[in-house]
């Protein structure tokens, strides 16, 4: 578990790195977890340097893949790991399609470049359900 702390030593972001110790995953593959960033400091650009130096932490253990669960709903959160070189799995995209397509909609991602943008419509609707 990485934490980054304010100057009063209060813990403001945080990330972990685990692998699967249950075997579910077979790929074995590292994966990032539980990246948050207390709500009145967001926007102060800290998740993207903690998400890099808990990657980091990963290759230092010999990982070279690394996955992260996020939610479609979470759209910032998805465009800041799109920057850091996370894609959505194949399957991901297939099961969720629509929310890809409101993400790509939000965000215009390069990394998206293939999948649909979601109609205004479509964005407006998801944020009232």
């Amino acid at each position: 578990m990485c934490f980054i702390e304010n100057e009063r030593g209060e813990k403001v972001a945080t990330a972990t790195a685990y692998y699967d110790v249950l075997g579910r995953d077979r790929s074995g593959d590292a994966w990032l977890h539980w990246v948050a960033v207390r709500r009145e400091d967001q926007g102060k650009g800290l998740s993207k340097p903690m998400i890099t130096h808990t990657v980091a932490l990963m290759r230092q253990l010999g990982y070279t893949h690394a996955k992260i669960h996020t939610q479609i709903t979470t759209w910032l959160a998805c465009k800041v790991y799109l920057d850091l070189g996370f894609r959505p799995i194949p399957e991901n995209l297939v099961h969720s399609r629509d929310g890809w397509r409101i993400i790509k909609r939000l965000t215009h991602h390069p990394a998206l470049e293939g999948i649909d943008e979601a109609e205004d419509a479509e964005v407006l609707k998801s944020d009232t359900e």
